[in-house]
């Protein structure tokens, strides 16, 4: 379903369950639906405001109570809310991003603290003519917003050795750091939670 559809039919099915009840008696209204506005002619009468006497079609903010400027009702207006639909009164937001945390899904604050220096995984990958060896290292960052740790793994690089070949051989003769060439292969040692970035 369309989401501008989706809302719209949230907002004023919930609307016309309660339209015998004055709009600033309404509690709790559903907040994504609040700067949504029904048109004249819609099924949606709910969603219709008595507006110096005159009943009109206005945005679903308006019709639970809340200032034309101010649609979320949080003391923020609209031009300056960084939550326009979800009631962030302190506007907190912990990424500096243009979102406040009330209604932000992403963390911008990741920063990376360490940076890979060995290999965490040596995937062998056997192929007619050639074996593929690659190396994967990974990075730790931290969220200064929640103080979360996560690991990003990268491919670092691949050799490619004869498949008669004696790979841990081929491998220190063609990778540095030859260190990377020992202990276990085909082994994820890399870090959890990986990070979604």
């Amino acid at each position: 379903m369309d989401r501008r559809l989706s809302i719209f039919a949230i907002c004023c099915l919930t609307a016309l369950a309660v339209t015998s009840v004055p709009a600033k008696a309404l509690p709790n209204p559903e907040p994504t639906g609040c700067a949504f506005v029904c048109q004249n002619g819609d099924p949606c009468e709910g969603c219709r405001a008595l507006i110096g006497g005159v009943l009109t079609y206005t945005t679903c903010g308006q019709y639970w109570g809340r200032p034309a400027n101010d649609l979320d009702g949080d003391g923020a207006v609209d031009t300056q809310d960084n939550c326009r639909c979800l009631a962030n009164a302190n506007q907190a937001n912990c990424d500096g991003d243009a979102y406040g945390d009330a209604c932000d899904f992403q963390d911008n604050s990741w920063a990376k603290i360490t940076t890979g220096t060995s290999r965490c995984y040596l995937d062998e990958d056997d192929h007619i003519y050639q074996v593929t060896l690659e190396f994967y290292y990974q990075d730790v960052y931290r969220s200064s917003c929640t103080g979360q740790s996560c690991y990003k793994k990268y491919l670092r690089g691949s050799v490619n050795c004869s498949p008669t070949a004696d790979l841990f051989n081929c491998c220190k003769s063609k990778w540095i750091p030859q260190s990377d060439c020992g202990g276990a292969w085909n082994t994820d040692q890399c870090g959890l939670p990986r990070c979604s970035f």
